[in-house]
């Protein structure tokens, strides 16, 4: 398992240096201005269907049935594929012909707040991502495919394609003052991973079915797959429905603050795409199907291991905000408004990251659990709070609001979750000394940014985080237990919190 997680981390590494160079071109060539602007209102409209099927359903409602029948030896698994790519066929292609005919109204439902002149494109840029949703849905489902099999490399590489495929169209759109490129280099690497993806497919065995399925079997199969992806079609969609409430709250807050969301959650994310997300797929392609017994020790030593790891970054990017977005973006067009905005909600991203980050873990180890209903409800909560938060709050406290929701989302996702996997008592302890350590890196931090100079303070908060951290996993059990799994791979590491003599 362990040879996986790297595999897919280093493939996510790869991707988000990728999109890391995406974002810095993106804020250089566009700054928060109504380009910036119209890209992201797009983007929102384009995923929110798409994410309807791959953001959650697909993972977590095909990969642990998949297995399961791989496992019985029957060969059922070929007709499950077969299903699933037609369900997802008929859904792509029909969400294709209602976002091109209702790109103008999405826009509008979306960004009510944003300028005309960006609604007014991002309705164009809307009508041709909308034309990779096939190439993108299907394209998700086999990489899942791929993942039962035991290989990971569509899954760990394909948001480098995406990554590829929008800084091509950004470079093209500022080369030949065609906006357009910027939708169009987004389709042409949905097409790549598509046709990659299929490749990879052909070479593992067992991959595609060698005979014909009855169609009797494809009809059993398929309610199967029904029953158990359907409670999870909300799961997604409640997700996007998070980021339609920011998109929509954020275009009335102003339009340039549509973008300054999404730099900052950028940096926020990029931790769950490489600590959690590879770990909650190896969870499900390893535990898909099995008893919570089996699995439940599992998720305490992963989850424990996630909030050691992210606590010191949660702590490092919250006070240090304001320097890592000038760090990372402060060049071109990205002024100083941009740098302020983005900073204001980055802090707040960056105070919730270790539970948000344990939150998206606990809910994939639900799903591979087939606790579908349970992950859905709880998802429910912390949405309606976060929407609760945004729609009461902004207009008294601006895009601070953004940031309550999310720090609210997740505690609410975070606590549900504990208490409905049982596993409070195992990790209060843990949460008890990680929030000792928190506040003791915070104020110390604090006292670093305010006496020194804008990067010195940068560095000096790095140093100090290692030093207190790596102290604490040494002197307290609790910590050095938790942080084992991830710490005694470092040999250097290893050898500073290990209490042997």
């Amino acid at each position: 398992m362990a040879k996986s997680v790297v595999s897919i981390a280093a493939g996510s590494m790869a991707s988000k240096a990728v999109g890391l160079a995406r974002e810095i071109l993106f804020a250089a060539w566009f700054g928060a201005g109504e380009t910036a602007a119209a890209y992201r209102v797009a983007q929102t409209a384009f995923l929110f269907p798409t994410h309807a099927l791959v953001g959650d359903s697909l993972g977590a409602g095909l990969l642990p049935l998949y297995r399961s029948m791989q496992a019985d030896g029957k060969g059922h698994h070929h007709a499950l594929m077969l299903a699933a790519t037609l369900y997802a066929l008929i859904f792509s292609l029909l969400s294709m012909i209602l976002l091109y005919a209702f790109a103008h109204m999405v826009t509008q439902v979306v960004a009510p707040g944003a300028s005309a002149n960006a609604l007014q494109l991002a309705t164009v840029l809307l009508r041709i991502m909308s034309l990779a949703l096939p190439f993108y849905i299907i394209g998700y489902l086999l990489s899942y495919v791929e993942a039962a099999h035991g290989a990971f490399g569509a899954i760990a590489w394909r948001p480098l394609a995406f990554n590829l495929g929008a800084i091509l169209g950004a470079a093209l759109a500022v080369l030949t003052h065609k906006d357009h490129w910027l939708a169009t280099g987004l389709v042409i690497g949905h097409v790549i991973f598509f046709a990659w993806t299929v490749h990879k497919l052909r070479g593992l065995d067992g991959g595609f079915p060698k005979e014909r399925q009855s169609t009797a079997l494809l009809i059993l199969v398929s309610k199967r797959f029904a029953r158990n992806t359907l409670p999870l079609l909300a799961l997604p969609m409640l997700a996007q429905g998070n980021i339609l409430t920011e998109r929509i709250v954020s275009s009335w807050l102003g339009t340039a603050v549509i973008p300054s969301v999404d730099y900052a959650r950028f940096v926020s994310e990029t931790i769950i795409q490489l600590v959690a997300f590879p770990l909650g797929i190896l969870t499900m392609a390893s535990y898909g199907g099995k008893t919570v017994a089996e699995s439940i020790k599992h998720v305490c030593q992963v989850s424990s291991a996630i909030i050691v790891m992210c606590a010191p970054a949660a702590v490092f990017l919250s006070q240090n905000a304001t320097q890592v977005v000038t760090l990372i973006f402060a060049r071109g067009q990205f002024g100083s408004e941009a740098i302020e905005l983005t900073s204001e909600i980055l802090r707040w991203f960056a105070a919730s990251l270790a539970i948000s980050v344990t939150a998206y873990y606990f809910i994939k180890a639900m799903n591979a659990q087939l606790r579908n209903r349970e992950s859905l409800l709880i998802t429910l909560c912390a949405v309606a709070v976060n929407v609760a938060i945004n729609v009461m709050l902004w207009r008294h406290v601006g895009v601070h609001a953004i940031g309550l929701g999310a720090v609210a989302y997740s505690v609410v996702l975070f606590s549900l979750c504990v208490a409905r996997l049982g596993i409070w008592r195992q990790i209060a302890p843990l949460l008890g000394w990680v929030t000792l350590c928190s506040a003791v890196q915070a104020l110390v931090t604090w006292k670093l940014v305010s006496a020194l100079s804008e990067y010195q303070g940068l560095a000096a908060s790095a140093c100090t985080a290692a030093a207190i951290w790596l102290v604490a996993a040494r002197k307290i059990p609790a910590l050095r237990e938790a942080a084992a799994p991830a710490l005694t791979r470092i040999p250097i590491l290893n050898k500073l919190i290990s209490t042997r003599q």
